[in-house]
């Protein structure tokens, strides 16, 4: 059984279809930061509480898992280093972690701590939050919601995660 990074999460998209998910707000956990005590968060009426830390917020229209994931494929690829540095960085911090693991260090099999890559993008990226798509509705509306939505993810989690500063200046 896969461990969580969130202990409770009334909102939480469950195994999500991810080739078929539209308008979605996702995040970046970063498996080797536990936090000392847990954080509450409470968005829309549905209470989140993340047991690690969070280190990038994103947000996503397409219909595949696609963005959800360019930035780690980015980073394995070598792009935008530049661009993106502090997000590069956790990255790299977490695969110096995960090469420190063996397969049976205690904490790999209580946490579900990330061995490889395709370990750490289908339990570490995690779909906080999404929008239903109405197709009547027009598409430059529900994009625009869609960021409302980011912004309000954003806003809450800056008071206690330390957020890639290119979100923050959006």
């Amino acid at each position: 059984m896969t461990y969580s990074p969130l202990i409770k999460a009334d909102g939480i998209i469950n195994n999500p279809d991810r080739k078929h998910l539209a308008y979605y707000i996702y995040a970046y956990i970063n498996p080797f930061k536990k936090l000392d005590k847990p954080v509450k968060v409470e968005i829309n009426g549905k209470q989140y509480i993340f047991m690690y830390e969070v280190f990038y917020i994103g947000k996503a229209v397409s219909n595949s898992a696609y963005r959800m994931n360019q930035h780690l494929a980015e980073y394995l690829q070598n792009k935008n280093r530049l661009k993106d540095k502090a997000k590069y960085n956790t990255f790299t911090s977490i695969k110096v972690n995960m090469n420190k693991l063996k397969k049976t260090d205690e904490d790999v099999i209580k946490y579900d701590l990330p061995l490889t890559w395709e370990n750490y993008k289908n339990n570490w990226i995690i779909i906080l939050d999404k929008l239903e798509y109405d197709p009547l509705e027009d598409k430059t509306k529900t994009k625009k919601k869609l960021e409302e939505l980011e912004k309000i993810w954003i806003n809450k989690l800056k008071k206690y995660f330390k957020l890639d500063n290119f979100l923050l200046n959006r």
